[in-house]
Parts: structure tokens; sequence; C-alpha cells
């Protein structure tokens, strides 16, 4: 009995806590491998390490977001609608995070275009009808499939684009004909902006052609 006693006392000693001395109520005390009720890494770093996060510890870490604990990660809280990060920062996962650099997802293109060309004034195809949209780079370069015979066409994505600081984000559409394609228009945000990117849009009118879109971070 005294022998098992001592055992019990050394291991006391080691964690700085009794079998019996409940952190929390839930059954844990610290040194028991468990970061449990009532634990954190200021009252028990044995159990409570920044690789063994849980919410309700009172540190924001790990995975741990506004969004998935609250309690934890309430200085961060954001929202995406609208977006209410600041300077070159945008709301992921309820926390405002660097905007630059990042990949996005731009969907749900849609483009509506006049039922003549009115960068020449003419019919889209000879002898009239309707264009060929396609959306492709400023070169022609198509990186869309094509909606024939339409004056417009909503294109799905996802088409992602890897954004920096101070870049160009750009998005031309054109008619596809059987030897040149017809530049219709530019759709561009030079430079790109966390502004615009907390709008979740990319959007403009040129010339009666319009084009919308959602861009989101990934």
């Amino acid at each position: 009995m005294l022998g098992h006693r001592g055992l019990v006392i050394a291991s006391c000693l080691l964690f700085s806590s009794c079998a019996g001395d409940d952190g929390g109520g839930d059954g844990s005390s610290c040194g028991d491998g468990v970061c449990g009720l009532g634990e954190s890494q200021a009252t028990c770093a044995v159990d409570c390490t920044g690789t063994n996060p849980r919410c309700g510890d009172g540190v924001c870490n790990g995975t741990e977001t506004a969004s998935s604990c609250a309690a934890d990660c309430t200085s961060s809280a954001c929202t995406t609608s609208p977006d209410n990060c600041t300077g070159e920062t945008l709301c992921v996962g309820g926390s405002c995070v660097a905007a630059f650099p990042r990949v996005y997802a731009i969907t749900g293109v849609s483009v509506s275009v006049p039922t003549t060309n009115p960068n020449n004034g003419q019919t889209w195809d000879v002898g009239g009808g309707a264009p060929d949209l396609f959306l492709g780079n400023s070169n022609g370069v198509a990186f869309s499939g094509v909606v024939a015979d339409q004056f417009s066409a909503t294109f799905a994505g996802p088409f992602d684009v890897q954004l920096v600081a101070g870049a160009t984000l750009r998005i031309d559409v054109w008619d596809e004909d059987v030897t040149t394609h017809d530049a219709a228009f530019a759709c561009q945000a030079n430079p790109i902006t966390a502004q615009l990117l907390r709008t979740r849009t990319f959007a403009c009118a040129v010339n009666g052609m319009t084009m919308t879109s959602t861009i989101r971070p990934k």
C-alpha cells in the first residue's frame, strides 16, 4: 500500500496534478495526455500543446477559425456577405487572410452582346445570325467551350486563376469564326484589388456588351 501510494505521489509531482484533481469536471487531469475541459496551454501545457488544439482552450490555433470555434477565435471573426475585412485581406473560413498571392475560382460567367457587332456595326456572322461565343485570352486562345448562335451565354466554370498583388485580371469574349475569330470585348481590372475581390464579383459593361461572374478564393 505504501509503495503504491508513493507512485501516486511521484506522478502528482511530475505533472503538477493528481488523478483526483479534475481540471474541469470532465474526468481529465493535467498530465493524462488529454486537453480536457478547463485545461489550456496556459494551465496545462503538457496536455494542451500547440499540436493538440481544442475549441474552448482560449487559444485560436490549429485549424480553428471564427466559424468553427467562435469561443477561441473571436478577434479574427469576419463575414463574407458582405466581406468586412480591410486592407489587403479578405474573409476565408471566418478569418481575414492575405488576398495575394492566392488562387481564385471564377464561376457563372454570363455574357450578353447586341444583335450587331458594336465594334464595326456589322452582323456577327456573314449573312447575319448570332455569334458563336467563347471565353479566351487576349490572343483568342479559348479556355471555355463555344456556345453557338446565341447573343447571350453562360459558362459555368470554374476557371482557376493565380493572382498576385498589382496583377491585371482580364477575360476576353470572342466570336468564333472559321478563319479568324472576332474579338467582342474584354473585361478587365487593372490592377486587381483586394477591395474588388471582397465583393466576390467580376463584371463590366462595354459598348452595350456585358459580362458578370463570381470570383471566390480557393
